[in-house]
């Protein structure tokens, strides 16, 4: 199911296992991610079933606000563009035993679609994660593998030499790759 909301606190708070919540601000207006966003989000509601409440914002800078005014927490958080996905309502972030007890995971967009050029196998397989029975375990796999590949990015960099630990950073390269982008 997919929703477009005005507001955080417009979220629906029954009927739902998963929330997909994707933050993104107004400065993206032509950004590929918010693109790939645009472009999946009603087919990403109609795979989530109806257990999983898809949703974004009518105004996406008002809504990321809205979040923010909800708990002022969120914005230290928050780089957007994220995908929150929790197994509580929005509304509960108000109520400090419904936090304790919730289940939430923040998704970096700009860096899985860095690693890819596209969000798609990041949304199908984070579908598919929700619909199996032991979703929670599955979720928090996806979230080491996502931090797993930033780590990696680095290993181009590293290099053997004789030097006091045995390797060292190729600063140069890094330069070189920084000029580049």
């Amino acid at each position: 199911m997919t929703y477009v909301a005005t507001n955080i606190a417009t979220v629906p708070s029954e009927g739902y296992k998963w929330y997909l919540i994707f933050l993104v601000d107004h400065k993206m207006l032509g950004d590929p991610v918010r693109r790939e966003i645009d472009d999946y989000f009603l087919e990403l509601g109609r795979r989530a079933g109806e257990d999983a409440l898809v949703v974004r914002g009518y105004d996406p800078n008002t809504f990321l606000e809205s979040l923010y005014a909800h708990d002022a927490a969120w914005e230290e958080r928050v780089q957007s563009p994220a995908l929150l996905v929790t197994d509580k309502p929005p509304a509960a972030a108000g109520n400090p035993q419904s936090v304790d007890e919730a289940r939430v995971i923040l998704f970096p967009l700009r860096e899985i679609y860095d690693q890819e050029q596209t969000l798609a196998p990041f949304l199908t397989e984070l579908i598919e994660t929700l619909n199996e029975p032991e979703a929670i375990e599955a979720l928090e796999k996806i979230e080491k593998r996502q931090q797993r590949k930033k780590w990696w990015g680095w290993l181009p960099y590293l290099e053997l030499k004789p030097n006091l630990w045995g390797f060292g950073v190729n600063f140069n390269r890094v330069i070189e790759d920084i000029k580049r982008r």
